[in-house]
This record gives structure tokens, C-alpha cells and sequence, in this order.
């Protein structure tokens, strides 16, 4: 059988020592015991941290202040200011509750145009005060949005810029990029206006030898950038034909090939062919010029003795077309 049994004591804060006497009972027998309830040592000092040391413009971000022992009864209040109002918004003082060593408070921030740091200061008399510096960031880019992921060289593209939050006083400046400027060419910055999340800008396009990836790519520094793919096609062969289609023997006619888009940097080759040279004649091949769409050449007709029709075919990489032209006599 057991002779001894243990209990809790729960014990209130005091500010004071107090002594507070224990009575036991066993039917007509009682035993006392003085306990005596010490107050937790007076606070001496106090921290300020951030668990979010940067934030962005239109966000949140939480402060706590730590003391290195218990607030006592009645709690202990910090006084709370911020060197920029404005940009970083703290609760005029913030309460750590009785018992407890620490409290958060929350810090709502505005927006930037560039990287800010802001002082959030914690004091009170009798204490050294304590201050951190949080940074404000100027909103992010969230997204690249284009009018079309595919198109061919020599075609522009419209992009929009899209932000975390709206724009400050004055517009914000997002840096553009082309992985592949001689595919697509973006404006080095945009200006987001002020109040607004998105802004437009114009990808231009240019001829390409082969079918090219451009990443495109929007930052506002120091956040990440975001980035966006465009397929930057090769130009076709899409149109052929003759002015005047229909000439008197011996009079020349222009022939035009036209492309969907611009040539590429080394030319856009066509061949010709005349199944009736001593009627028609064409040069063997028309080169597009780079950065061009269309390309000229002259056809030479003869005297015929009767009126004949001529159809002549032009090659391209992509394809072939056929023009009729009529000689008469």
C-alpha cells in the first residue's frame, strides 16, 4: 500500500512575493505547508524581428516583439512607429500579454516604383529602444501575355505586361527582354500607369531561316522575371502573279512572288520555269530580298501567230503556284 501521493499546485502571476498555505486533511487530522509564490523577473529588454524581412508593394508582413522574461500582471505595452507611414502601416503600440514573452503585430505595406527600406522602431521609457529595416518591393510581374504564341518572322505580336498590384503615383517600369533579338524585338521598358496592373507593348518580328524560339522576359529588380515563349515561324511562298496577265507578243509583263512574311537574313529563293521560253521567257530563279516580302522580275514575250496561253510556274521551299499568261498576236 502506498504512504505518499503528489499533486499540481497551479500558481498565479504576482507581482510581489506571497506566501500561500497548503492545508492537507485526513479525517480529524490536518498538515500544513507554506509555498511561497515568487514574481517572474521585471522585463529588462526587448527585441523587433521580422519573419518577412521583404515584402511586396500591397502586402503583408509580421512583426513580433520579444522581451527576455514574462510581461507581469497587467501586461507590458512597446510603442510601435514606422520612418514611412505610408509605405509601412504599424499599430501604434501593441500589448505583450501577462505571463508570455512575445507578440506579433502586422505591418500592411504600400506600393513602391523601386526597392524601399522602411525603419519599424519599438519603444518604451525606461527600455533601449530597438528598430529592424524591412524592404518594400515594387510589384512583381505575374504573368506575359501574348495575342499569339506562334507567328511568321516580319509580323508583330501584341504583349501585355501583367503586375502583382496596381501601379504608384508616377507609372512603374518593367524591363523587357528578347532571348532572340534577331527573331523578335521588344521595347527595352514599359511604364505600367499608375493605378493600373497591366500595360501593352509591341513584339516586332523578323525573317527567319527556320522556325525560332524567342523567350521573352519582364522584370521589375530586384524580383524574379517572368518569361514567355514565342515561335517565330519561317515566311512562305503564298502569292504569285503577272501585270499585265495578258500582253501583245513582244511586250513585256512583271512577274511578283510574294511571301506570308519576310524573308530570312540569307534571301528567300524562288525558281521559274516557262513551258514556252520561245513564247514566254523567265529568268531561272527571283530571289526575295532579307527583311522583304515580295520580289520582281521580268517576263520577255514574242510574236506569236496565234493567241497563246501560258502558264508559268514558280517554286519555293514551302510550295509551288501557277500564273497564266496570255501572249496574243
Amino acid at each position: 500500500h502506498a504512504t505518499t501521493a503528489t499533486f499540481t499546485v497551479t500558481t498565479p502571476l504576482v507581482s510581489s512575493p506571497a506566501n500561500v498555505t497548503i492545508t492537507g486533511t485526513l479525517g480529524v487530522s490536518t498538515a500544513n505547508s507554506v509555498l511561497t509564490v515568487n514574481p517572474y523577473p521585471a522585463p529588462t529588454s526587448f527585441t523587433l524581428t521580422f519573419a518577412q524581412p521583404i515584402i511586396a508593394s500591397a502586402g503583408t508582413g509580421t512583426g513580433t516583439v520579444t522581451l527576455d522574461n514574462p510581461a507581469p500582471i497587467g501586461g507590458f505595452v512597446v510603442n510601435l512607429t514606422s520612418s514611412n507611414t505610408t509605405l509601412a502601416a504599424v499599430p501604434a503600440s501593441i500589448t505583450i500579454p501577462a505571463g508570455t514573452t512575445s507578440a506579433n503585430f502586422t505591418t500592411n505595406t504600400g506600393t513602391v516604383a523601386a526597392s524601399t527600406k522602411v525603419t519599424i522602431a519599438a519603444r518604451k521609457t525606461g527600455f533601449t529602444s530597438v528598430g529592424f529595416k524591412i524592404t518594400v518591393l515594387p510589384p512583381a510581374v505575374t504573368s506575359i501575355g501574348l495575342s499569339a504564341d506562334s507567328i511568321v518572322g516580319g509580323n508583330p505580336v501584341t504583349g501585355t505586361v501583367n503586375i502583382a498590384s496596381a501601379a504608384p503615383t508616377g507609372g512603374l517600369t518593367v524591363t523587357l527582354g528578347s532571348g532572340k533579338p534577331a527573331a523578335a524585338t521588344v521595347p527595352a521598358t514599359v511604364v505600367v500607369p499608375a493605378g493600373a496592373t497591366s500595360v501593352s507593348f509591341t513584339v516586332t518580328t523578323h525573317g527567319v531561316a527556320a522556325n525560332t524560339t524567342a523567350v521573352l522576359k519582364a522584370v521589375t529588380y530586384p524580383t524574379p522575371a517572368v518569361t514567355k515563349n514565342l515561335v517565330v515561324k519561317r515566311a512562305s511562298f503564298s502569292a504569285f502573279s503577272f501585270s499585265p496577265s495578258t500582253v501583245q507578243g513582244g511586250s513585256p509583263s512583271t512577274g511578283t512572288v510574294t511571301l506570308d512574311g519576310e524573308a530570312p537574313p540569307t534571301g528567300y529563293l524562288i525558281t521559274l520555269t516557262s513551258p514556252y521560253p520561245a513564247v514566254l521567257s523567265v529568268p531561272a530563279s527571283v530571289t526575295v530580298p532579307a527583311g522583304s516580302r515580295t520580289a520582281t522580275f521580268t517576263a520577255n514575250t514574242f510574236a506569236v501567230p496565234a493567241n497563246t496561253s501560258v502558264k508559268v510556274v514558280a517554286r519555293g521551299a514551302s510550295g509551288a503556284k501557277d500564273f497564266r499568261v496570255y501572249v496574243n498576236k
